[in-house]
């Protein structure tokens, strides 16, 4: 099968980067061809022109259509085309193109920037939906035109999400439910284990460094449990970094340590060996991969209530949860835990079956279950 994957990969890379290669790797290994056209905001955002230039074209975008007819002219065409993010660059023009070409498109929604033009502006919610630049202002303006063409959605085949939750957020929203796929990742990662009593006492973070994704609410947490708190480690960069490290500073947060940005081997070597992964995020989480990684370690999480977070953790009885934004509860919980080593010794044990039910050959069957499906509709629909 031949396979075009579109992304857009914005300035500080995430979990949903990380999904496209695992997956363009997989499809490879299975002896497809396999293209990826990635635009990324390092090469094309540089200036305050750069970004003038991107919001005149959000809706409708001559440079995407432009890239995609000169790409065709020297490679076959697909059979169908995954895109996996088009906000900022791409917009919503080249599913129209791809269309007028004939070929089947499928989304993967790793995010909620579909839909922020339905959300309403004054809800108190309205932030756990992902804010542009940490506003709701620009947040608004840019949805509203970004989504200004969101009539050629209609040309999607299927979208795929991450959770139920997900899932019904959207179709709640006017997403049209048959065209709704409910997809889990893969784990792609060799099996490792190491035993508690080799692991560091150490409590991990790993993420941006981003309001949304709850590192101020840790740190406050942090500052109340005060001088006999476990070693802290904060792993990845982002926007509130230096506000971050000042807190730490003016708190005196001694065993709190900034990592920064590590690349993914080390970030692993470090779940390995830690004894709980925090995830502290205040906005819905599509799916929250770093969850799984750590518990195919044995790593037990703890996560925030909000989204489908909890749910990820509770199903298997591999961690706990607490009410985001509150850093009371935070402590309370995550404190309990702490104390208690021989019950985050037995979520560990438990944790380490995570990997049979995120294999690489489940995510490939599924894959292969929708790409099939909508390249024979896509034949009917153009030979009735």
């Amino acid at each position: 099968m031949k396979i075009l994957l579109i992304h857009n990969e914005y300035l500080i890379k995430g979990g949903e980067d990380t999904i496209v290669n695992n997956e363009k790797k997989l499809l490879q290994k299975k002896g497809h061809k396999v293209k990826l056209i990635i635009r990324k905001n390092k090469n094309e955002i540089k200036s305050i022109l750069d970004w003038f230039s991107i919001l005149k074209n959000l809706s409708s975008s001559k440079k995407s259509v432009t890239i995609l007819e000169n790409y065709f002219k020297k490679n076959e065409i697909p059979d169908i085309v995954h895109i996996h993010n088009l906000f900022p660059l791409w917009s919503f023009s080249i599913l129209k193109f791809f269309k007028e070409k004939k070929i089947p498109i499928i989304i993967t929604v790793h995010n909620y920037r579909l839909l922020l033009d339905k959300i309403k502006f004054f809800d108190n919610n309205y932030y756990k939906y992902g804010l542009f630049k940490n506003s709701k202002i620009i947040t608004y303006i840019i949805a509203i035109l970004f989504n200004k063409n969101k009539e050629y959605l209609k040309y999607v085949s299927n979208f795929i999400y991450y959770t139920n939750f997900q899932k019904n957020i959207y179709e709640n929203l006017g997403f049209d439910k048959k065209k709704s796929i409910v997809k889990k990742n893969s784990l792609q990662m060799k099996r490792s284990y190491i035993k508690w009593n080799y692991r560091d006492d150490i409590i991990t973070y790993v993420g941006r460094l981003s309001p949304e994704k709850g590192p101020h609410t840790l740190l406050k947490a942090w500052k109340i449990w005060g001088k006999d708190a476990p070693i802290l480690e904060i792993i990845g960069n982002g926007n509130e970094d230096i506000k971050l490290q000042y807190y730490k500073k003016k708190n005196l947060l001694a065993n709190v340590i900034f990592c920064g940005k590590l690349t993914y081997e080390k970030v692993q070597k470090k779940i390995e060996k830690t004894k709980l992964l925090i995830i502290p995020s205040e906005w819905y989480e599509p799916f929250g991969l770093g969850i799984f990684e750590a518990l195919s370690k044995g790593t037990p999480v703890a996560t925030s209530d909000s989204g489908s977070l909890p749910s990820l953790v509770k199903y298997y009885k591999l961690g706990f949860s607490f009410k985001s934004k509150n850093e009371n509860s935070l402590l309370k919980k995550v404190k309990s835990a702490w104390l208690d080593k021989k019950y985050l010794e037995t979520l560990s044990k438990q944790a380490r079956n995570t990997n049979k039910f995120y294999t690489p050959l489940n995510n490939y069957k599924k894959l292969m279950s929708i790409y099939k499906k909508a390249i024979n509709i896509n034949k009917k629909d153009y030979f009735k």
